[in-house]
């Protein structure tokens, strides 16, 4: 029985595809800053990830991930991503594909 122009699901996966259009183009306009810092952590090496526009919970998802893929421990302090160890190239290029343009900063 069709009721007309009914267009559920029509609707919906256009909704879907605009709301990830838009995800990736916040992606790409944020300036996401990789870090290796060693000061005020007792010499142990943190790095540390910046600029990430996200609410605590998408961060927290997103480092549990990056700890996950990574293999090392970490926190979310301030707005910002701490990976225990140095692990710089291991973060940028899991952001670079997940489609996010991190910048690497520091020494």
């Amino acid at each position: 029985m069709p009721k007309g122009n009914w267009q559920e699901f029509q609707a919906f996966e256009a909704t879907t595809n605009d709301a990830a259009t838009t995800a990736n183009a916040l992606r790409q306009n944020h300036q996401i800053k990789i870090s290796r810092i060693k000061s005020g952590k007792k010499g142990k090496t943190v790095t540390l990830i910046t600029g990430l526009d996200l609410n605590s919970q998408q961060s927290i998802n997103l480092l549990k991930e990056l700890k996950t893929k990574i293999g090392t421990g970490g926190t979310y302090k301030d707005g910002s991503l701490e990976l225990q160890g140095d692990h710089v190239n291991s973060a940028f290029n899991y952001l670079t594909e997940k489609g996010w343009k991190p910048k690497k900063s520091g020494g």
